[in-house]
């Protein structure tokens, strides 16, 4: 489907779009160490060779495992368990003899073409006239003008999110790392037309001896207000996400009235419902 949405929208789940009033609030790159951050479980005293069916232990390689507790107890300090990683899980063979197991919520890595794990890298870069992360949970895309969809977020295969923002004149954006800033033109209003001079009625002449006319003043004129210059917004910035992306709109200032902004989605495969103030998508089977 394709629609316009007016209003204040935060999709659920899948596109997180958030609004900074501040420029000191810029969107941030996805750091899966920091999204699971409180969610983080370490489980000490396990032993990865287990086979008793306890949900904290793995399959392992005794002798990955025999070389890494080595190296802990030699040097003091943990030293991790390559052979064991996946994308959710680090191990760590500890000083005292024990295992630690790290998990998340969230990966912190993913396979790459030949299906070795690859650590989440955010940086973008263009790729087939896109914007595109190095590595990341999902297919998402920025544009790297300004002129085409600000985001494109591929669900499966048929299925995909795009977000464009119709009234925003965005400049090519600006590259850090994972952000992407798009600076917006300003808008010039619309001339408002001149208004008339003031008639003067012509008066005929007299015969009668008049008094000498006292000389008259021209009215002043007034000062024409410079006209103002207005945007929608300071800048966009967008960003990868732990479940999509993130899209910030920056004001420099806080707007005296509360602005509305128009947001175009493009949603093959999906269905978008406004509710609750959330904007949810569906499938066929709902």
């Amino acid at each position: 489907m394709s629609g316009r949405s007016v209003a204040r929208l935060v999709p659920a789940l899948i596109i997180v779009l958030l609004f900074s009033l501040l420029a000191g609030s810029p969107a941030q790159a996805y750091d899966p160490a920091e999204a699971d951050e409180d969610r983080r479980a370490e489980l000490k005293d396990v032993d990865p060779l287990d086979s008793t069916g306890n949900e904290n232990t793995v399959p392992g390689n005794s002798s990955a495992l025999g070389e890494a507790l080595a190296a802990a107890k030699e040097s003091g300090e943990r030293v991790e368990v390559e052979a064991l990683r996946t994308e959710y899980d680090t191990f760590y063979a500890n000083p005292d003899g024990t295992y630690t197991r790290e998990s998340t919520q969230t990966p912190t890595r993913l396979p790459n073409a030949d299906d070795k794990l690859v650590a989440i890298d955010p940086t973008l870069a263009k790729s087939e006239g896109r914007l595109e992360p190095k590595a990341a949970p999902e297919d998402v895309s920025f544009s790297a003008t300004g002129d085409d969809a600000l985001a494109d977020l591929v669900v499966a295969d048929g299925v995909s999110i795009s977000l464009a923002l119709p009234d925003f004149d965005l400049a090519a954006p600006k590259i850090e790392g994972g952000v992407a800033t798009y600076d917006v033109a300003a808008v010039e209003p619309a001339e408002t037309p001149a208004k008339p001079a003031p008639s003067v009625e012509p008066v005929a002449p007299s015969d009668e001896a008049s008094p000498e006319a006292a000389p008259t003043e021209a009215a002043p004129t007034e000062p024409q207000p410079e006209p103002v210059v207005v945007s929608p917004a300071d800048a966009v910035r967008v960003g990868v996400g732990a479940n999509g992306f993130a899209a910030h709109l920056v004001l420099d200032q806080v707007p005296v009235e509360a602005p509305t902004y128009s947001f175009d989605f493009n949603t093959p495969g999906l269905s978008a419902k406004l509710e609750a103030g959330a904007v949810f998508f569906y499938d066929t089977a709902g």
